[in-house]
Formats: structure tokens, sequence, C-alpha cells
């Protein structure tokens, strides 16, 4: 396996370039100050993790299946190239996904993807996050369609995560089912915080455009002010999806004004034969008008939590991680990932070579290094 600058840390990226100064101003004595004794810090590097599987690939960089070389634990490692981040101006949202991590990892709330620790090289930041070995959504429901017990279950889960992040003043923006995981136990994990926003209590709107096309609500198609209730009508997109393998607006054309166009004038279509609380909840979350949206009133989550169709949802119970998931995921071996597309577990584990940044661009990635399980 291949890969770059396998012994620089953040200590070491600074160091160099702080000597890089010194010595441009002839300073010789800063050399020396630059480099006091420390106490040992505990960090982390590349060659610290054996890699194992490509999980994903994306337009800036990849998703690795490793294996910490100190606990043996599994993980799931975002490597993102910093050129890509620097040429896309990404630095603000790179350290706003960073804080998200960090209010997940810290929140005890069991359906948030936590990171153990984060850490970088002069090309590339990483994440290093729990491994949901079940693989994504997605996935399975490419398979088969969902019983109703399991969609009930699964949508629970993903009420929760939601719950925890919106009572936090933080709008998703980004659900769908290649975003939501499972563990090897059948439970979800929300991942992927990159376009989470924060500071968006009740009454708080924005107004960035952004998510993913077949999941946005009729406000961002339409570019305009927005609160957290976008989550919710991604909520019911997921639900309808879970339970009738299909898309409940656009059919299946790749036409992104005829997908608009449906998202703001059609209603989804229902069979005669879904429960009508199902029927009576996916309606209720993807009303239009998002004033009027299910969930976008001041009590949130609550309103949803409180809906027939979840009424045989002991949400404390739940929570706790006391109830067993109905549904049997198939998990053999963890490292053999096969719960993952065969798209990317086919490809080559390594990271080929990428162009370097400067010494001025590196200084935006100072302190991004951070230990969050000491134990990992």
């Amino acid at each position: 396996v291949v890969f770059d600058e396998l012994n620089k840390t953040d200590e070491t990226i600074q160091t160099e370039n702080q000597m890089k100064e010194s010595v441009s101003v002839g300073v010789i004595e800063t050399i020396v100050e630059v480099q006091p004794k420390k106490k040992h810090k505990m960090r982390y590097r590349v060659k610290d993790f054996t890699y194992i599987k490509v999980l994903g690939r994306g337009q800036f960089g990849k998703v690795m299946l490793a294996q910490s070389n100190r606990s043996k634990k599994l993980c799931a490692i975002k490597m993102l190239k910093k050129k890509s981040i620097v040429d896309d101006h990404q630095i603000k949202e790179l350290k706003q996904e960073k804080k998200m991590y960090l209010i997940a990892t810290q929140s005890g709330n069991p359906f948030l993807t936590k990171m153990y620790c984060s850490f970088q090289t002069r090309t590339r930041i990483y994440f290093v996050m729990e491994y949901a070995s079940g693989g994504d959504l997605m996935f399975h429901v490419q398979k088969y369609k969902l019983n109703l017990r399991v969609t009930r279950f699964f949508a629970a889960e993903i009420l929760l995560g939601l719950k925890y992040l919106h009572d936090q003043g933080i709008v998703y923006r980004d659900l769908k089912l290649e975003n939501v995981l499972l563990t090897k136990d059948g439970h979800i994990k929300i991942a992927d915080y990159g376009l989470c926003k924060d500071n968006m209590g009740y009454g708080n709107c924005t107004s960035s455009f952004c998510g993913t096309a077949d999941y946005m609500a009729p406000e961002l198609v339409e570019v305009r002010d927005y609160d957290k209730s976008v989550d919710w009508w991604a909520f019911g997109v997921l639900i309808y999806i879970m339970v009738l393998q299909k898309m409940p607006f656009g059919g299946f054309s790749d036409d992104e004004l005829e997908l608009n166009n449906s998202i703001l004038y059609d209603e989804p279509e229902f069979p005669p034969v879904m429960p009508y609380n199902l029927l009576d909840l996916i309606s209720k979350l993807l009303t239009k008008d998002f004033h009027k949206r299910l969930g976008s009133s001041e009590r949130d989550a609550l309103d949803i939590m409180e809906q027939p169709f979840f009424e045989s949802i002991d949400f404390e119970e739940l929570l706790s991680g006391n109830i067993e998931s109905p549904f049997n995921i198939t998990v053999g071996d963890e490292m053999s990932a096969d719960n993952f597309d065969e798209e990317f577990t086919s490809l080559k584990v390594d990271l080929s070579p990428v162009s370097s940044i400067s010494e001025t661009d590196q200084r935006m990635f100072s302190g991004f290094s951070k230990v969050c399980d000491p134990e990992f």
C-alpha cells in the first residue's frame, strides 16, 4: 500500500512552516524555540492504521475501511484532498464538519456516527470514524422492500438522531439512503455531517443552496429561505422510498427541470393497500408549505413522534438501546465489507499522488488534529 508523508503531523507541519519563516528573515535563534521539549501528546498518523477496503469515493477523496494498529479496532477513514478543499473554497465547510463530528461524538446519541480522531498530512485530511459494517440503507433497499415493522423501526431511530441535531440548533440538510448506515446489529447511524449548519434554532432561517436533488424540499428548489423542516421533508422522502422502492417525485427521469417541477407541483402516489397511518405521516411530512409541514412547529420532532404511525414505539427504550432490531442483517467477517457496493470495494487500496499546496494554504489547516478516544 502506497501512502504519502506517513510521519508528518500537525506539529511537524507547523514546525516546518515556522522554521522556513525564521530562516527567511535570518532569525536563526527562533529555530530552537519552535522545538521545545513537550510532554508526550497522543496523536495519530497514516501508518498507525492498516487499510483494508475502499468503502466509497467522492469528489474530494475516499472512505476506507481500516484497522487501528494500536487497539485493533475497525474504523472508517474519510480522506480528503487538501488541494481540492482549497480550490473549491471549502475550508469553512471542513471546519464545520469537524465541529459537527465533535458534537455528535460528545452527544451520547447512539444514532449519530462518532469520530475517534482526526489528523492531517501535507496533502490530505483524515477523519477516523466508527465503522458500520451493515452498509448503507441504499444497498439494502435496492435488494428488497422493507416490511412495515422494519421501516417503522429505522424511521424511529433516524427520527431520534435528527431530533438531537435539531435540539442543538443544527439542520442536517443531507438526509438520504446513502447517509444512513447500519451496524452489524441492525441499528442505524446517521453519517456525513458535511452540509450541517448550526445556529438554526426555532424561527431561524438560511438560504444556502445545498443537498441532494431527489430529497430537496420545495423551498430549497426555489432557492428561498428555509428552516430545519427541510430535514422533515427529506425524512418523508426517505420513508416513502423504504416502503415503495421508488422516488416520490420525478419518476425515473434524470431531467433536473422535470424533477424540480414534480417536487413543486406534483403529489406523491400511494398504493391503495398502504396503511392509513403511514400514508398520513408521509403526506404530512411532504407538505409543500414548510410553515404547515409536520415538524415545523417549535415542538419539532415531538410532533412527529406523537403520530399514530409511531404509536408502538417506546422512544425512551429505543434511545437507551434496549430494543432489538427487527432487521436481520448478514454480517460475516466485518473486514470483508460485504454490505458495501462492489464498485468501491473492488478498487485498489492506495492513495494516488496529489498536488501539494502552498505554505500559506497549509496554515488554514492548523490545529485540525483531534483525539476523541485516547484508547482507540
